[in-house]
């Protein structure tokens, strides 16, 4: 678009005028239409033709679509004001499903931490330990030059890696002497169990940490478990992790 001193100062106004009163506003010639008369950015920038429809769901506004033409440009019309109502409504139920999917994410998400949290109270050992790995395999991830995605992923992955802990019995998990070898052959089932727990959750999110929940406990010579995977067989998340 052009420069301008004030620049979209009449759009602004227009965008409160259509989200407030939630009707489109349509000029068909701006530049001689009273309700731009003192209207600067349409004057510098030479704005011929101009159309703001509402961003609308079935019960609220959550926006609006703008729209303008400038000096030697054609001139919007009805049609063209229909066109734009139309993909207001659509957009506007769009972005109301994309915000009621992130607030599902964060509440599933928040469900999960709940989870994790009284999993690692549970175990006394290791109380708030998912907790310190999260923090740990943040650092670590900004270390090694994560991207901040990627490293939201290693984070919740960490928090939840002993999620699987659910399924070993409180006698195993809470014993205080040294468990016997056919104990620990159960406890080291606990990083399948959470992967298996937590694959059932329909979330891109969650699948993503799935690597680090199951191959946690995989070290580089191979003398880890649940597979006693090697060297770069071990998934990334499982080695930042361990």
């Amino acid at each position: 678009g052009q420069s301008s001193p004030e620049p979209f100062t009449v759009s602004r106004t227009l965008v409160a005028d259509v989200i407030g009163k939630g009707v489109s506003v349509f000029a068909h010639d701006a530049s001689s239409d009273a309700r731009f008369s003192e209207g600067q950015s349409i004057i510098g920038q030479q704005v011929r033709s101009v159309m703001c429809v509402p961003l609308r769901t079935t019960d609220e506004i959550l926006g609006a679509l703008y729209v303008d033409s400038l000096s030697g440009a054609g001139r919007f019309n009805e049609p063209d004001l229909e066109l734009l109502a139309a993909i207001g409504n659509q957009a506007g139920v769009a972005m109301h499903r994309v915000r009621l999917m992130g607030e599902l994410e964060r509440l599933l998400l928040d469900t999960i931490k709940a989870i994790a949290a009284t999993i690692d109270a549970r175990d006394g050992y290791t109380h708030r330990h998912s907790e310190r790995v999260a923090a740990l395999t943040g650092q670590l991830a900004r270390e090694i030059g994560l991207t901040e995605p990627e490293r939201q992923t290693a984070e919740l992955s960490a928090l939840l890696h002993d999620v699987g802990k659910i399924a070993v019995p409180d006698s195993i998990l809470n014993k205080p002497g040294k468990l016997t070898p056919e104990e620990y052959a159960e406890m080291q089932k606990h990083p399948v169990h959470g992967a298996r727990i937590l694959e059932n959750i329909q979330s891109a999110t969650v699948k993503a940490v799935l690597p680090g929940v199951q191959y946690h406990h995989e070290k580089w010579d191979g003398s880890g478990y649940p597979e006693g995977l090697k060297g770069e067989r071990i998934p990334f998340l499982g080695r930042l992790l361990c």
